[in-house]
């Protein structure tokens, strides 16, 4: 079984059956959401630092990373497989973001 755990620095770590199998390093702050994509291996992340990142967990950086904020990214959601994301500040906006390659 497959899990991830955030930290404040920033990291993501990918746990699997109790041992650290990977470290993610794209966020220079505090990752606030992550969420699984469909696509096998794909998860996004929004933090602290105004930053939404998609990833693959195959690599240990980011395949994609845009900021696109000035204040936290507190919550992200996937709008559909092929258009992209929506993000939520802490100042109440509500971010459209489009997907890798777009």
């Amino acid at each position: 079984k497959q899990w991830y755990q955030r930290r404040v620095r920033g990291d993501i770590i990918l746990w699997n059956n109790g041992k650290k199998e990977r470290v993610f390093k794209g966020h220079s702050s505090a990752v606030r959401k992550l969420v699984v994509l469909p696509e096998p291996q794909s998860f996004v992340s929004v933090g602290n630092d105004g930053q939404v990142c998609e990833w693959n967990s195959e690599k240990e950086q980011a395949v994609a990373k845009k900021t696109v904020s000035s204040t936290f990214l507190y919550s992200v959601c996937l709008l559909s497989t092929k258009s992209g994301f929506t993000a939520v500040g802490e100042d109440g906006s509500v971010l459209m973001v489009s997907r890798k390659g777009d």
